[in-house]
């Protein structure tokens, strides 16, 4: 397929390295080649105005059914600067909203809150040298795309926030940038594949309760954004809200919990509003109650016969022995709501359990000891509404027995084992079956079933909520296919409900 022939439309015909573009008055009027089918046409000119010479550019150029940059909704978006920053913190990008389209009077405001250090950065088709906000540039420039942005950037509570943008016209552009701009032009790597597409209609809205600061949250910021950019080609928008948001999940449809879950924890909270107000969430308050104790979910499992290793239930007065009758020696002893491998002690001896025991039983009256089932690897499953969405194996730390190792010291750092993806037509069919057996226990959300293969045989080993989904890992081998699930999952249960009133 042969590429696009490329028209650069600026306020005069000044030279930009090889490239020498049209001026508004010759693409406007037509001349010069400029009403010839299938151009990209990239617009340099000044174009803040409604109705001014550049608007019309990109006006006529959708009419002519050349693609452009910007196309002429973008150029309405950024003529309001607080609109525009609302659009963006709607598909979860953070924003500061400050004084208007004032930059002046947002940088005084800024000062107010001490000072935050500032980023101004001048963006050619979304790249920026500012290392610290190229992501974030990145992502503005995917729903705004512009050729020169100059983008501001403010860093609040470690987290960088973007309080204003504008097109920069080919007349403010300086000679190192529009050397950039004219490689960039040439290599024709521009993302323009033809006309201003129609808006996907928005059928529902998702919140996802994220906090960037969270470390234990189970998604990255890049995550998130592959599953935004999956969503709106569903038509569904995603929005990311805080722990102070409370109140905003009534403006959703949906909540996708991406933050630490715990009876105990904020974030509880939020599936309890979300289901108070008849809205699908993944993780629902059922969910997180049962897959956060081990007791609870040995019980279940021995009671449905799915193959666990053998356990025991350890109380006040347990003997070790006794323990090691049952379930063999080394054994594993786990707090009921540990996670993070954090709350799990192998013991092999007496000694080890008089100095583990006591303490434990200390803050919780029941202990599950498990046999100590030893594999290079877990499987790691992922299953949502009771099919397999994803498959990985986490491999166990190099010399440690678990995918992950608490630090050692004050100064010490948690070390994690290699995540390696498995297509899920890979994955033994044994791992598979016992996989969906333990979550259709729990419910139909997305559960992390770790499991493990011993004598050829599979066992589930816990049950998780909230699962890890960060990108290039869980994903790895499923790709968007783990994304359009999802967001397929809460489609249909929100037009459930909305349809439930018309059942007879």
């Amino acid at each position: 397929m042969s590429r696009r022939k490329t028209v650069v439309v600026a306020e005069r015909a000044d030279a930009l390295g090889p490239l020498t573009p049209v001026t508004a008055e010759t693409y406007l009027a037509g001349e010069a080649g400029s009403t010839e089918a299938g151009l990209s046409v990239i617009n340099l000119c000044p174009a803040d105005r409604y109705l001014s010479e550049g608007y019309y550019v990109s006006l006529l150029a959708d009419a002519r059914g050349h693609a452009v940059l910007p196309n002429v909704d973008t150029l309405e978006a950024l003529a309001n600067v607080p609109a525009a920053l609302r659009l963006l913190e709607d598909a979860g990008i953070p924003t500061f909203h400050g004084s208007g389209a004032d930059r002046r009077r947002t940088l005084t405001r800024l000062a107010a809150l001490g000072g935050p250090e500032i980023v101004d950065t001048v963006t050619v088709f979304g790249r920026t040298d500012h290392r610290a906000v190229g992501r974030l540039a990145a992502r503005v420039h995917r729903r705004f795309p512009v050729p020169v942005c100059q983008m501001s950037f403010a860093r609040i509570d470690d987290t960088w926030r973007l309080f204003h943008l504008a097109p920069v016209p080919l007349s403010r552009v300086d000679a190192a940038q529009r050397k950039e701009l004219a490689e960039a032009i040439e290599s024709g790597k521009l993302g323009l594949n033809g006309p201003t597409p129609k808006p996907v209609a928005v059928r529902a809205s998702l919140a996802v309760l994220w906090e960037a600061n969270d470390p234990f949250k189970p998604s990255e910021d890049d995550t998130l954004t592959r599953l935004e950019r999956v969503a709106e080609k569903q038509g569904v928008r995603v929005q990311r809200i805080g722990l102070n948001d409370l109140e905003r999940v009534a403006e959703h449809d949906a909540l996708f919990i991406r933050c630490l879950t715990g009876p105990d924890l904020p974030s509880f909270r939020f599936a309890q509003r979300a289901e108070s107000l008849g809205m699908p969430v993944i993780d629902s308050t059922h969910s997180i109650l049962r897959c956060g104790n081990k007791v609870y979910l040995s019980e279940l499992l021995s009671r449905a016969k799915v193959p666990t290793p053998r356990t025991a239930t350890v109380v006040t007065g347990s003997d070790y022995d006794e323990v090691v009758a049952e379930v063999g020696s080394p054994f594993v002893l786990k707090v009921p709501d540990g996670s993070f491998s954090t709350a799990v002690f192998k013991i092999p001896t007496q000694a080890a359990w008089d100095r583990t025991v006591p303490g434990l039983l200390a803050g919780s009256p029941l202990l599950i000891a498990q046999a100590w089932t030893p594999t290079d690897f877990d499987w790691r499953i992922g299953v949502l509404d009771g099919r397999p969405l994803y498959a990985c194996r986490y491999w166990m730390v190099p010399g440690h027995w678990q995918i992950r190792r608490a630090a050692q010291n004050a100064a010490g750092a948690v070390k994690d084992g290699r995540v390696e993806g498995v297509p899920l037509e890979s994955v033994p069919a044994a791992v598979k079956r016992v996989a969906c057996r333990a979550a259709r226990l729990i419910g139909d959300g997305l559960y992390g079933i770790d499991a493990k293969e011993v004598d050829g045989s599979a066992v589930v080993i816990e049950v998780n909520d909230n699962p890890d989904i960060h990108l290039d890992y869980e994903d790895q081998a499923e790709g968007d296919w783990v994304y359009e699930e999802l967001v397929a999952w809460f489609v249909k249960r929100i037009d459930e409900e909305v349809a439930s009133p018309l059942k007879s």
